[in-house]
This record gives structure tokens, C-alpha cells and sequence, in this order.
């Protein structure tokens, strides 16, 4: 208990520290760092980036794919996988979305066993209301924050991935706002 006691104190100083420099201008270009502990935002995209800007601000990491589909509300998306992005000091792959508003989700994934997934959904979204508060609802495959938790018409979600052994895991999108995206013909 006082081990994660000690570690619960020592990320928020870091986090406080980092909020500080950040606050005050100063910024880390350091390349070889791929991680993102407590940011869901490899790199610094923002919400509603373009393609090219988010590739190039990716450029040090291969895209495993890209691709163009239509969402199950008719919006035209462009989805482009990366692998082995550190989110909370874990690798995840990463699937960076777009519309014709621009990147309007960041959907990390996981893998684990069948066993193990309820223990996995289960911390991350300790780690998750760690850093953003409570979800706003939540049952036993999702978990959801919908009170703007990085911003102005933004959301978190958190879900079980469940099906063939190779599809266990856990998934954690970051959300921005998509009305208005321009729907299929």
C-alpha cells in the first residue's frame, strides 16, 4: 500500500512538473522518447489535425496501415495504425481517426488473455480516473467520461475487445467532438 501510495505521489509531482513547463513555454524535442504517460496525444496532435500533419508529426513511427472506411453513422473516415505506442508506460496499438473535421480519435488497444481481461479493463480504468476523475458511467465492458475530461466536447471511452482468443483485450479512445463530419454518398 505505501508502494503505490509513494508512486500515486511521485506521478503527480511529475505530472505537476510537466503541466509547469508546458505551462510556461518551455518544450522537450527529445526524439527518442516515445512515451506518453499520462498524454493521450502522441507527439502533440490535436484534435482535428489533418492527415499530413499527423503523419508528419508520426514520422518516426511506421504505419502498419491506412486505411478509408464508413462509420456506422455514414461519416467517410480515414484510419491509420500504428504499432507500439506507449500509453501509460504500456505499448498499445494506435489508431489515429479521421474525418472530414480532421483527427477526432486516438483508439489504443491492447492485448490479453481471455482470463486476464476483466483484471485489465479493470486498470485501466483505475489509471484513466486517476488522472481524469470518475467516468460518468460505467458497467462491466464500458466505461465512458463524457464531461469534456480533455476539453471542450471531448470524451474517453474504455471497452472490453472480446471475441477469438487473438481479440482479447482492452480499448481506450480518446474522443473529439464529430457532428458536422461530412457523410458518405
Amino acid at each position: 500500500m505505501y508502494k503505490n501510495l509513494r508512486h500515486h505521489r511521485i506521478n503527480s509531482f511529475l505530472c505537476f512538473f510537466l503541466c509547469f513547463f508546458m505551462l510556461s513555454g518551455c518544450e522537450n524535442n527529445k526524439k527518442d522518447d516515445n512515451s506518453i504517460t499520462d498524454d493521450y496525444s502522441v507527439n502533440h496532435i490535436a484534435f482535428y489535425s489533418d492527415v499530413e500533419t499527423a503523419k508528419d508529426l508520426m514520422n518516426k513511427y511506421d504505419i502498419a496501415s491506412e486505411s478509408e472506411e464508413v462509420s456506422s453513422s455514414g461519416q467517410l473516415q480515414t484510419l491509420i495504425e500504428y504499432n507500439d505506442i506507449m500509453l501509460y508506460d504500456e505499448k498499445w496499438d494506435l489508431t489515429l481517426c479521421f474525418t472530414s473535421l480532421g483527427l477526432i480519435g486516438f483508439n489504443y488497444r491492447s492485448r490479453c488473455s481471455a482470463e486476464n481481461i476483466e483484471q485489465e479493463y479493470q486498470k485501466w480504468i483505475q489509471k484513466t480516473s486517476d488522472i481524469y476523475g470518475e467516468p460518468s458511467t460505467s458497467n462491466e465492458y464500458i466505461a465512458e467520461w463524457n464531461n469534456a475530461p480533455l476539453g471542450e466536447k471531448t470524451s474517453i471511452l474504455i471497452m472490453q475487445l472480446t471475441g477469438s482468443e487473438s481479440e482479447y483485450g482492452v480499448q481506450i479512445s480518446f474522443f473529439a467532438d464529430d457532428t458536422g463530419s461530412e457523410i458518405s454518398k
